[in-house]
């Protein structure tokens, strides 16, 4: 009744499709704050390789962002154009 790859194509872009939300909400959103040492913090700004610590949490949550459109294209989009 149901062929079984366009199920697990579903249940990919679902999957994929939370992952990109929850990306764009931990990158500039409420997990800034876990990171961001806030005005009271004494000292330097703590850094990772060089780079402020909030710049690359954004960095990594882009990266996560960037990890599911490519996988999204490699796996989803390329075969809905071939199928058409």
């Amino acid at each position: 009744m149901f062929d079984n790859s366009e199920t697990g194509n579903k249940r990919l872009s679902s999957i994929l499709a939370l992952v990109f939300v929850f990306a764009m909400i931990m990158g500039p959103g409420p997990g800034v704050y876990l990171v961001n040492p806030g005005p009271d913090h004494d000292g330097p700004a703590p850094t990772l390789l060089g780079l402020p610590i909030v710049y690359a949490w954004a960095v990594l949550w882009f990266g996560v962002q960037a990890a599911v459109l490519v996988t999204a294209y490699l796996t989803i989009w390329s075969r809905d154009e071939r199928e058409s």
